[in-house]
């Protein structure tokens, strides 16, 4: 380091501007980086690994939530929706495991277990829409009017069947109920896959 800055006047040790005419020493003091926040980490943290719109995660929910979707497709199956839903979001989260090594915390088990129902729900809508498309409009409202007379009343509500109104709200309320069920069941199953695979850690 100079003792003398280009003007004359003497620099102290240490100074990174001449005292008298300000100008740069050319020894600037090391500048020290703060240092981060207690919990912060560098890279992305375990929270940021488990956001449900990574690839890796839809490509494990879909699997289970086509395989939910099948067993929703075939008649009285949908009855052991309590059991195959769960297991659906179960399945998720442990072949995300197979896959990257790490289980998520329950809360984030739960959200992904929740994709796979969501996606088990939107795959069911696809299967239905086709098997509409291939069946003549008669040969719905007859299936539909069996379906009635098995609850008993069937008369009255194959006759209620025939208002188009009532029909498409009937028809929204039971895809609501089928969307919060697989839903609801597919996170509950994720939350426990969590669980249990994160005790075995």
């Amino acid at each position: 380091m100079n003792e003398f800055c280009t003007c004359g006047a003497a620099l102290p040790p240490g100074a990174g501007f001449c005292p008298k005419c300000g100008r740069p020493t050319g020894t600037l003091p090391a500048v020290e980086p703060d240092p981060p926040p207690p919990g912060a980490s560098s890279g992305s943290s375990e929270t940021d690994k488990f956001e449900i719109n990574n690839v890796e995660h839809i490509r494990a929910a879909v699997f289970p939530a086509g395989l939910a979707a099948f067993l929703a497709s075939i008649p009285f199956a949908a009855f052991l929706c309590f059991v195959w839903y769960p297991l659906a979001g179960f399945l998720t989260v442990f072949g995300l495991r197979r896959r990257t090594g790490a289980t998520p915390p329950p809360a984030k088990g739960a959200g992904l277990g929740a994709l796979t129902g969501l996606l088990s729900f939107v795959i069911s809508l696809i299967i239905q829409a086709l098997s509409l498309l291939m069946a003549g409009q008669d040969e719905i409202m007859e299936v539909l009017k069996q379906q009635a007379g098995q609850f008993g009343g069937g008369e009255e509500i194959a006759k209620l069947l025939e208002n188009p109104a009532l029909l498409a709200a009937a028809l929204i309320f039971g895809l609501a109920v089928q969307c919060v069920v697989s839903v609801g069941f597919c996170a509950v199953g994720g939350a426990l896959a969590a669980k249990v695979l994160e005790d075995d850690n």
